[in-house]
């Protein structure tokens, strides 16, 4: 399975095609955001999520739900992107589950240095972890290691922002 991830604003220079694009768009975007990836793959398959980037408060969570049908979607894809608006907190998230789920447990380490050579600025939304760690029964294993990482990254200078 080849995966990329990205961020919305680098969709009009992708190159290349994928088998199956999952785009992962704020809440309030809704419709436009089916049309629009549409326009950029074709020939893809296509799954839109709308949920926001936050773990907690005002907003559409990200939910179980929208975890199991990402995972769902990219089993057995031969090519994946997966976009979010940034690129760094929701759809590395997604990325880091589908690399964990693929790997099978106790790799969840280098799936993380996986999906960091995939895309060095991800920092995958806490929430999403956590359901994926449930979902794919993986003991902690996966949280650990993205706090392992968010921690690392405070204590290389990132801000409270950052985290």
């Amino acid at each position: 399975m080849f995966l990329a991830i990205c961020a919305k604003n680098d969709l009009p220079t992708i190159q290349g095609t994928y088998s199956h694009v999952i785009s992962i768009w704020d809440a309030t975007v809704g419709e436009q955001a089916a049309i629009e990836i549409e326009q950029h793959f074709p020939q893809s398959k296509r799954f839109v999520c709308l949920f926001d980037d936050i773990i907690d408060g005002e907003g559409v969570l990200p939910s179980l739900e929208i975890l199991t049908e990402c995972l769902e979607f990219a089993r057995g894809a031969e090519s994946i992107l997966i976009h979010c608006k940034a690129g760094i907190s929701r759809s590395t998230a997604i990325a880091y589950a589908i690399l964990c789920e693929h790997a099978g447990p106790g790799r969840e380490a280098e799936c993380f240095e996986k999906l960091l050579t995939l895309r060095p600025v991800a920092y995958p939304n806490r929430l999403l972890v956590e359901l994926a760690d449930d979902y794919l029964g993986r003991k902690g294993a996966m949280v650990r290691e993205n706090k392992k990482r968010r921690m690392s990254r405070y204590m290389n200078g990132a801000s409270d922002d950052d985290l």
